[in-house]
């Protein structure tokens, strides 16, 4: 059994040689094509016109002949040279292309931003100014209708206004009801008074007050 395998894996190793021996032969028998092509398509004809052209010129075709050789350097070094500046210049545009892009996209974004911030700060200033020229109305109008009482009312409405639930500004110049609740809707019409007139009522009051106090004494005794 030993013998056995031993002579399989010789045969497998004669195997796997014979096909690398016929692989490496195929590509040499290939390259000796290729260069055979190129010989006699190309080098020949170019040697057959060179001596062609030395038997009808010499002096020329030796000119020519040194002249290409003196100056195939040169060309190879200003081709060489300008695929590298090409390709330098390539990469410079690019990175000068993304490095612009992003300098610009970030002085954009910082623009953006700052107006942005400057927006919300404005409409916050203009939030508070309508809420609380919303609420001083509300103040000035409980006051005014229902005394010490409306204070009571107006807290009501900055708790409500706390909790999400302000009345509608409809409301606003509804009375209350004194007892710290907001009344029923009904209809209110303002009437501004001069300071006469105010003083003129409340002397009317007092005397209203003053005549009604001995009545009160007497109905006592």
């Amino acid at each position: 059994m030993g013998a056995e395998s031993e002579g399989r894996s010789l045969y497998q190793r004669l195997e796997d040689l014979s096909t690398n021996f016929i692989t490496s032969a195929s590509s040499v028998d290939e390259l000796s094509e290729r260069f055979e092509y190129v010989l006699q398509s190309y080098i020949l004809p170019a040697f057959a016109y060179a001596e062609a052209s030395f038997e009808r010129k010499p002096i020329l075709t030796v000119f020519t002949l040194v002249f290409l050789t003196l100056s195939l350097v040169p060309f190879l070094t200003f081709a060489t040279v300008c695929c590298a500046a090409l390709s330098t210049y390539l990469v410079v545009g690019l990175l000068s292309v993304l490095i612009i892009s992003a300098g610009t996209i970030l002085t954009l974004s910082t623009i953006l931003l700052s107006v942005l911030f400057g927006t919300g700060i404005a409409a916050t200033f203009i939030t508070t100014t309508i809420v609380s020229a919303y609420l001083v109305l509300r103040l000035t109008v409980h006051v005014r209708q229902d005394g010490f009482a409306g204070a009571a009312a107006w807290f009501y409405d900055i708790r409500n206004y706390v909790l999400g639930s302000l009345p509608p500004f409809s409301n606003v110049f509804q009375s209350s009801s004194g007892d710290g609740n907001p009344p029923p809707p009904t209809d209110v019409t303002l009437t501004w008074k001069a300071p006469a007139e105010v003083k003129e009522d409340e002397a009317s009051n007092l005397d209203e007050l003053r005549s009604e106090a001995p009545l009160a004494g007497e109905g006592a005794a």
